[in-house]
């Protein structure tokens, strides 16, 4: 009797294994959004100085400054560009100047363009894919100042203010 009764353990104990699980899934879904993020390196304010030829009687002289890296990451849709505009948002120029900024380097087709209250364009066909985060990654800008109508500055003491902003957005 002991001995049936252990082939019949036995027994259910080999069937109940058959029913066993040995494996389990489930489904994933991976997300990948569009992505538009852009910043200055270094954002600091940048002081453009109207200045003199050394000569008199020469006309008044601009300045430069190319110490400034815009850095982006984009990730586009299919068949989709980035391109990054410029313009002034805040304050005027003096009377008599002007002011342009060229972009070298980074992603995308790099540009130049006066930089005035109305958007320009300054960097176009930008694919997916970003600038580095490094003091001097991404798109070296050169801001540039010049005196186009010597006469009609005005001497203005402790400066004018403008802000420039560049926006990422959809070709």
């Amino acid at each position: 009797m002991k001995r049936v009764l252990f082939f019949l353990l036995v027994a259910a104990m080999a069937i109940t294994g058959a029913y066993a699980q040995t494996s389990a899934a489930h489904d994933i879904t991976i997300v990948v959004p569009q992505i538009q993020l852009i910043r200055l390196f270094d954002a600091s304010a940048i002081t453009l100085t109207v200045g003199t030829a050394g000569t008199p009687g020469a006309a008044p002289v601009g300045d430069t400054n190319a110490l400034k890296y815009l850095q982006y990451t984009v990730l586009n849709p299919s068949g989709v560009t980035q391109k990054i505009t410029v313009e002034i948002t805040a304050g005027t120029l003096p009377a008599g100047t002007a002011l342009a900024v060229a972009a070298s380097g980074g992603l995308g087709t790099p540009g130049s363009t006066a930089i005035t209250g109305v958007a320009a364009d300054l960097i176009t066909a930008i694919p997916s894919g970003n600038t580095g985060i490094g003091a001097t990654d991404g798109t070296n800008l050169t801001y540039t100042l010049t005196v186009p109508t010597p006469g009609a500055l005005v001497e203005n003491g402790a400066g004018a203010t403008v802000t420039v902003t560049y926006t990422i957005l959809d070709t």
